[in-house]
Order: C-alpha cells, then sequence, then structure tokens
C-alpha cells in the first residue's frame, strides 16, 4: 500500500474518532452521572428535538418541573435520545421519573426508579393540583386497593360548573367482561384542561376501579409509572 493510501486511511479513522467523541458529548451535555443524586416526578412542560440523531433516533431536549418534597417545583432539563416509536408517548403535563442535578439542574430520565415512591409523590401533587378530584388518600385506595382493566370512553358531558380552571365532567366508560357481558361505569368530577385534552368518546383507556358498593374507578395517566386523574 502506498504512503498516500496510509495516510488516508489515518485521516479517515482520526475523523470517525472525531465524530464519536463530538456525539458522545454532544449527548452528555455536560452530565456527570455521579452527579445525579436527586430523584423525583417530572411534569414534561416542554419538548424540542436538538438536531442530533443516532441511528435515526432522535435526541430530545425535555423540559420539566421537578416536584420537590416539599411540594414545590424546579424546572429540569433532560436530554434523551427517544426511539421514535415512544416520541408520541411525550404528552405536555405527563409525569415521568427523572434524575438530576441539584446544581445544574440537567438530568436523564429514570429507568431505575422506586414506583411505589414515585407513584406516592405524584398523588400528592395531583390532589394539591386539583382540589376538587380525588384526594390523596382516595389515590392511595386506588393504587393499593384497585383493579386495572381496559375501558372504552362511550360518554364525555359537561355539568357547566366551573372552578377557575377546573371543569366539571361526567365520564362513562364501558368494560368488556367475561361471556361478552358489558359493564357501564360513570363518574363526575372536576378536570383540568390538560386531562380533558387526554380523553375522547371512543378512546380506549386503562382505568382502575375499586370494587366498593358503588364502584368508582380512574382513568390512568402514566408516568413512564401512572398516575390516576
Amino acid at each position: 500500500m502506498s504512503t498516500e493510501g496510509i495516510i488516508a486511511i489515518i485521516v479517515s479513522v482520526l475523523i470517525f474518532v472525531f465524530v464519536l467523541i463530538f456525539i458522545f458529548r454532544k449527548t452528555k451535555r455536560g452530565i456527570k452521572k455521579e452527579n445525579l443524586t436527586e430523584h423525583a416526578v417530572g411534569i414534561l412542560k416542554n419538548k424540542r428535538r436538538t438536531g442530533l440523531s443516532i441511528n435515526d433516533q432522535p435526541q430530545m431536549e425535555l423540559t420539566f418541573d421537578a416536584i420537590l418534597k416539599d411540594g414545590g417545583l424546579k424546572e429540569v432539563t433532560v436530554y434523551e435520545i427517544v426511539p421514535l416509536t415512544d416520541l408520541h408517548l411525550l404528552e405536555t403535563g405527563t409525569g415521568m421519573a427523572i434524575v438530576y442535578d441539584p446544581e445544574t439542574s440537567k438530568g436523564r430520565l429514570d429507568k431505575n426508579f422506586n414506583e411505589e415512591d414515585v407513584q406516592d409523590a405524584y398523588d400528592r401533587y395531583l390532589a394539591r393540583l386539583n382540589p376538587r378530584g380525588y384526594t390523596y388518600e382516595e389515590r392511595k385506595r386506588l393504587r393499593t386497593m384497585g383493579v386495572h382493566k381496559k375501558a372504552i370512553i362511550t360518554d364525555i358531558r359537561f355539568t357547566g360548573n366551573v372552578d377557575k380552571d377546573l371543569h366539571e365532567v361526567t365520564i362513562t366508560i364501558r368494560i368488556d367482561e367475561k361471556f361478552q357481558k358489558e359493564r357501564f361505569l360513570t363518574r363526575t368530577s372536576y378536570m383540568r384542561d390538560i386531562e380533558l385534552e387526554n380523553i375522547a368518546i371512543g378512546k380506549i383507556v386503562d382505568v382502575t376501579i375499586v370494587e366498593d358498593t358503588n364502584p368508582w374507578f380512574s382513568i390512568n395517566q402514566k408516568i413512564k409509572g401512572y398516575g390516576a386523574i
């Protein structure tokens, strides 16, 4: 092989290495794993593509309101490579488990979160956010005693009652039981706009049912875990 050929190979290898280093640094965004010490539920409030992609999977810049232990909120930015098949899951208002650096407020999606702790924090947050909805105690009952099922929303009606940004809505769902039996359940409660955007007549939803004398249910809002609405 000629000297020119050898030089060309070396240059190509060096360019490849520099590209890998560039992509690695862009992906990390200065985030050091050892500094990711705070685990929290993050409420997604904004998302955008950074322009970087790996194997055609885009890197997303996700902005969250992290729920602090005292009930306050802190803005945290997360950079994550997201499979194209999961992009539809990134809905504004969705709760996700995150882990972040308290100094830089940058973090990652938390893939090793304690589901019980995260869900408990999320339930407390939702109960405070919507005082006309389920209480924390009711949400805890749903989590510990509820039965999970698939259902279809068959009817949505506004009662006309409004409390600030909360609208009172009556929702009817149909659950298909064994032997082609249909079961209908109805609930009336106050819901936020972001919750109303996630429901529609004919939509299949995950629900949790508590089988009291008068059964009651929630429509589940997933965290990379979940929460009742």
